[in-house]
């Protein structure tokens, strides 16, 4: 845990995203590293609450809208077992020991006890539960918990947003109680990997002072419930899949810029077998703040404000800049000032009196030069954040520096602040596929219209602009094409004054929320999240191994643009051969495909139906593993056969030939367990093929496979010449094939093939 120290700068700082024409040219850290405490439970079926029977869906009003006392959730009004959520996050030895009493529900599991095969998943995924309020027990240790104390890596995803994403969130494996047993890891036919530590919670608290602009959005599952200003924003009770829900801080009644307020953040993993998690914000910021000011004493009082961004100075003349370290509530820390490193940028046109301190003289030595000035400062009391960074680009006096025009973006055309025509906020909302006209225009320091100006503003996207297009970069208007939805696209206006290159530059950036549009294409994914948001996963295909008997799988819905809209509620399910595999149940965002009892190994192609939206997933029973010349031994100069030898069955049944592969020599086949993954996504390289000759050289390496007519049968033909193109010799030759497999397991197998030649 990274531990908070008097006077440390623990609290974190946060980023206005606003239009401005000017900043304090501060740098975003990568990763901050947010602090959390986890509480870990038994998974084994002696929680009431944890890893126990249930019917899953997402469930709201299970907490109180209001924090308790201890700024914890208390029990709500339509609690869903959870009511004994007083122990959820809190220590076992200070709030459960000594309590010999447990929530009574029913039916329940006995210890370890697993529901397999056909419906039976039911029983634990879709049970109808009693609560049956609160019995005696002889033991205090049902919710007996491990507490951790951790922290959450947020990555910078640009422009000062936050992010933390983990599609298979256990941050408790190997630690804790361990990873122990789970339902899931009874099951047999399930396809995911869970031997994870489940059965835990998570609380993150986390204070900052509200500026424009701030938004909050989670995804995951299972329980999460956010507070702001101890008042529920987010309410997604219940073990259920993966949801989604964002608040703006601005849409927020009763919140004031300027005024420090509180998030707190809870999290429920209650069920396996899988785990997601995605917070993005820009509440969260570097843990500290440094500032430049020019005169000394205390800072932001009697008119000691600090500096924005530039300043002008006499050449020749010593003038001292004060740095000063302030927490995100905007509290001055003094002791760390004495820290504060410096540099300018170009030691022939200025010097400075010291590199570090909390103040530093700076003297221009030339005229027609400017130097930025930089301070660092490195937070003492925990080495992992990093470094805070202000500066300022220090002009000589001599070439005066204006002020930089206010520039406004509007979202109709015509003269600005007239018949209705006012500025755009902060951020706009779109549908995928909408073409956002935006207009730019300048204004002096009176706050008259620079009408002329307009038309040498700058357009482009800060980033995440993939999929999205500007019709103009140059000019009073742009139009932006918006079609890839799932991330926040900014808009930057610049505007660099040409008649006096000394001009501060002008910005201006708008937020642009992309939704998806309405359903076009039902698709068929091996998870409740898909891989991508915007694309396909191209889940075409799935195995069954030996000893599977099920997989469950979902459908989602995209619209036009491939955009993920969200599972398919009311999809209707079928398989196309039920004496192969069958699926249950056949109406709802997903199924369990089962193989079907007397299978007799063949395939089929499972069908989703929604509406008059249709996807297929091809089902096919693992293969062996297996590799055979045809023919065996033969002669370079012969066609290959027709027929496999001493059969009635055709060779290209089984792999056809490439129209520019040799029509001589040898077939070889090769046979996989499961799906070679190609070497380069997309692409058709999908194993390494070397042939050796009888003393181990290498003969062959550029021989490719290609795809036969099963998924899992591969081919290639050799015509016995070497790399050279030329005959090898009469003899046994060793091909030796590796690949890598959909399940991450490696295929190598290898065979003998005879050269003979017609002498």
């Amino acid at each position: 845990m990274q531990k908070r120290a008097p006077g440390s700068l623990h609290v974190i700082a946060l980023l206005t995203i606003i239009l401005a024409s000017y900043s304090y040219g501060i740098d975003y850290p990568d990763t901050i590293y947010v602090p959390v405490t986890f509480y870990d439970f038994h998974s084994d079926r002696s929680n009431p609450e944890f890893e126990a029977r249930h019917f899953g869906k997402l469930r709201t009003g299970m907490v109180a809208s209001t924090l308790g006392p201890d700024d914890k959730p208390v029990l709500g009004p339509t609690p869903y077992m959870n009511y004994f959520i007083k122990y959820w996050f809190r220590p076992w030895e200070t709030a459960a020991k000594s309590d010999f009493t447990i929530p009574d529900y029913s039916p329940k599991a006995g210890f370890e006890e697993g529901f397999y095969g056909g419906e039976n998943w039911k029983q634990e995924y879709q049970q109808t539960i009693t609560y049956n309020g609160i019995k005696t027990v002889n033991y205090d240790t049902a919710f007996k918990n491990i507490v951790i104390h951790d922290s959450l890596p947020f990555r910078h995803i640009g422009n000062g947003v936050y992010e933390y994403s983990n599609a298979a969130f256990f941050p408790l494996d190997n630690r804790g109680f361990g990873n122990e047993w789970n339902h899931e890891k009874g099951n047999s036919g399930q396809s995911l990997n869970v031997d994870h530590n489940y059965s835990f919670t998570m609380e993150l608290h986390y204070k900052f002072i509200k500026t424009p602009g701030m938004i909050f959005s989670f995804s995951g599952d299972d329980d999460v419930w956010v507070f702001l200003d101890k008042q529920l924003k987010i309410d997604l009770g219940g073990i259920h899949e993966e949801q989604l829900q964002s608040f703006s801080l601005d849409n927020i009644s009763g919140l004031q810029n300027g005024k420090s307020y509180e998030l707190d953040f809870f999290y429920a993993e209650r069920h396996s077998a899988e785990s997601h998690i995605k917070i993005t914000t820009n509440i969260i910021f570097s843990q500290s703040n440094l500032r430049i000011y020019k005169k000394p004493g205390t800072p932001n009082t009697g008119g000691n404000n600090a500096l924005r961004g530039s300043d002008t100075i006499p050449v020749n003349s010593a003038v001292t800049y004060y740095g000063h370290v302030f927490d995100s509530l905007g509290v001055w820390q003094p002791q760390f000032d004495k820290l504060i490193t410096w540099s300018v940028d170009n030691q022939e046109s200025a010097t400075i009196s010291n590199e570090s301190g909390e103040s530093v003289t700076v003297t221009l030595l030339q005229q027609n030069t400017a130097v930025t000035l930089t301070g660092t400062f490195k937070d003492p009391t925990n080495p992992t954040i990093p470094e805070s960074r202000v500066q300022i680009v220090i002009y000589p006096r001599q070439a005066a520096v204006p002020k930089a025009y206010t520039l406004k973006l509007y979202g109709k055309d015509g003269p600005p602040d007239q018949n209705g025509n006012t500025p755009l906020g902060e951020s706009v909302t779109v549908t995928a596929g909408t073409q956002l006209p935006v207009w730019g225009h300048l204004f002096d320091s009176s706050g008259t219209w620079l009408r002329d100006f307009d038309q040498y503003i700058k357009w482009r996207f800060l980033d995440n602009s993939q999929g999205n297009s500007l019709d103009k970069t140059t000019g009073a208007q742009t139009t932006a094409t918006l079609t890839k939805s799932g991330s926040t696209i900014v808009l930057v206006a610049t505007f660099n004054d040409q008649q006096t290159l000394s001009r501060q530059p002008s910005e201006a950036r708008l937020l642009i929320n992309v939704q998806p549009d309405a359903p076009k294409r039902l698709e068929i994914i091996e998870d409740s999240v898909p891989k991508k948001l915007t694309g396909d996963d191209r889940f075409i295909e799935t195995v069954f191994g030996r000893n599977s008997t099920t997989k469950k799988v979902y459908a989602v819905l995209r619209d036009k643009y491939d955009n993920f809209v969200g599972l398919a509620d009311n999809t209707s399910w079928r398989s196309e051969n039920q004496f192969a595999f069958v699926v249950s149940p056949i109406s709802g965002k997903f199924t369990v495909i089962s193989r079907a009892t007397g299978s007799n190994g063949d395939s089929a192609y499972i069908v989703a139906s929604y509406g008059q939206l249709v996807d297929s997933l091809k089902v096919v029973n693992e293969g062996v593993a297996s590799i055979v010349a045809i023919p065996n031994k033969f002669n370079p100069d012969t066609p290959i056969p027709s027929l496999i030898p001493g059969t009635h069955i055709a060779l290209h049944s089984l792999y056809i030939p490439a129209n520019n592969e040799p029509k001589t020599g040898t077939i070889i086949l090769i046979e996989t367990p499961n799906v070679l993954t190609p070497a380069v996504s997309g692409g058709n390289t999908y194993a390494k093929v070397v042939i050796y000759d009888a003393v181990g050289n290498i003969v062959r390496s550029d021989l490719q496979p290609k795809t036969g007519t099963n998924s899992r049968i591969y081919g290639l033909v050799w015509d016995g010449k070497n790399m050279n193109g030329r005959d090898v010799a009469s003899g046994t030759y060793l091909v030796d094939v590796y690949a890598k497999m959909v399940n991450g397991k490696t295929f190598n197998e290898k065979t003998k093939v005879g050269v003979t030649r017609t002498e």
